[in-house]
């Protein structure tokens, strides 16, 4: 079943609840009353709230973003993964609270829904600003896009967490846990920021950016290891809230993410030894030599200095 037949068979089931409780209830209030209380009714009007929701989504995404090719999915698809099994764990093995009670479940699925929405969004944002400039020069109005995107989801970043900022207590760690995502959110929306405005200098430059590849691995560089610091606080934070539940899955996260800054420790190590040889051993061409030799030997163009 595709997503349209989805929604088509949602919006008919719907309908059809809704017409069975007036006809057989007859009165307004009668049939408000059943449909509010009855189970049957109340799990399709939370799957048409669903399908809904999902639907918006894909209009944003669609405005904003536009079709995802194939490696965008993918990728997007397995950090999804990652993220939906991080937070499965941490509602079971945590069991969050607010003031001292636990989470409803209505209320929890609602929080849950935004979050996993608004996660998809930013890595959708951070996937696309990575892949867009390998097929060429992106058209204004693709720019216009992406940047209005990002804003938009800075801009719920900022508001999320001056709001759950001032209600995450010690009474109330599922508003914390909200807290640290959006936290998490609003560093790959920079690190997203960033990136693209490199991308665009380098783009702008008539001869291109050389420092390019550089500033995209301090990018990333300073990424994960704000990555790792916010895991460890957040561990510190929910170990300090509640000592018998320390959210120990996490760890899994510490360790990926001191990996991958291992790795880039190391390749940029090897990239600066690779790059000391070269300077060793094919120095620059002094103004002689060139003099000498007017034209290159792979595209036999005329060499000048610069």
């Amino acid at each position: 079943m595709n997503f349209s037949s989805y929604i088509v068979l949602s919006t008919l089931v719907v309908a059809g609840v809704v017409a069975h409780a007036f006809v057989v209830h007859e009165q307004f209030y009668p049939a408000v009353i059943y449909l509010s209380t009855d189970k049957m009714c109340l799990a399709v009007m939370y799957n048409f709230a669903f399908a809904l929701f999902l639907l918006l989504g894909k209009i944003i995404l669609r405005v904003f973003i536009g079709t995802l090719r194939d490696v965008e999915v993918e990728q997007l698809v397995d950090s999804g993964r990652g993220f939906l099994a991080d937070t499965i764990l941490f509602l079971v093995f945590y069991a969050p609270t607010i003031d001292n009670r636990e989470v409803g479940t209505v209320f929890l699925i609602q929080y849950i829904c935004c979050v996993i929405f608004m996660k998809v969004f930013h890595l959708t944002t951070q996937i696309r600003v990575s892949h867009m400039f390998e097929v060429g020069v992106p058209r204004l109005i693709v720019n216009i896009k992406l940047v209005g995107l990002m804003a938009l989801l800075l801009g719920c970043d900022l508001l999320a967490l001056s709001y759950f900022y001032s209600v995450a207590s010690k009474s109330s760690t599922f508003f914390t846990w909200i807290l640290f995502e959006a936290l998490t959110m609003s560093s790959v929306v920079l690190v997203s920021m960033c990136k693209y405005s490199i991308h665009m200098i380098d783009l702008r430059l008539e001869n291109g950016w050389p420092a390019k590849s550089v500033c995209l691995f301090y990018v990333d560089l300073i990424h994960d290891v704000v990555s790792m610091t916010l895991f460890l606080i957040f561990m510190l934070t929910f170990f300090v809230q509640n000592p018998s539940r320390l959210p120990i899955y996490m760890m899994a996260d510490v360790i990926q993410v001191a990996r991958k800054l291992a790795q880039r420790l190391r390749s940029f190590r090897r990239y600066r030894r690779i790059s000391m040889n070269m300077e060793l051993c094919f120095p620059d061409a002094t103004d002689a030599e060139i003099e000498e030799n007017e034209f290159c030997v792979i595209c036999r163009g005329l060499m000048v200095c610069g």
